[in-house]
Parts: C-alpha cells; structure tokens; sequence
C-alpha cells in the first residue's frame, strides 16, 4: 500500500474488515509524528492476532518511545524482552 499511512491504513482497513486480528506480524517503520505514530500503531494493534507480534522500529526516537511505553504500562502491548534493544543515543 503505497501512501500517507495516517490515510491509507485506515482506509485500507476499512475495506478488508477480515484484515482485522489476522496478522502473526506486523512491522510498524512509519513517521515519527506523535499523529503517525498513533494511527500506526493503533492499525497494528487491530491487524495483530491475539498472541501475535508488533515490530516497532526507530524506538531510540523519543515520541515513539514514549508512546510504546504508554501501550506497555496500560497493558494494550507486552515487550518480549529478549527482543528490547537498549534506547541508542541520538547523535
């Protein structure tokens, strides 16, 4: 799906409702906006079979830090620890 993600996600799952907890994996690698951010990961979530897996990427950025820390301490997403790299600096 070629396109704004804050767009075409929600459109594109709007018209593949079976899309809806089918996924084993889903790689979220998107904008770095807190608006991008939350719609990626929200579409992720509703993609994602139960007891399925999300990649985040970039989580060094501190807005998507933070708001995978937020789904984590609200119980919405669990970490795989083995998984977690240590937060990198930013040059």
């Amino acid at each position: 799906i070629y396109g704004n993600s804050i767009l075409t996600i929600p459109q594109w799952l709007s018209k593949n409702k079976n899309a809806i907890e089918s996924f084993d994996l889903v790689h979220v690698d998107g904008g770095h906006t807190v608006e991008c951010i939350v719609n990626d990961m929200s579409a992720a979530i509703q993609m994602t079979k139960p007891g399925g897996y999300i990649i985040v990427d970039d989580c060094h950025d501190n807005n998507i830090a933070g708001l995978c820390q937020l789904w984590i301490n609200t119980g919405i997403v669990r970490p795989i620890p083995q998984f977690r790299t240590p937060r990198h600096q930013v040059p």
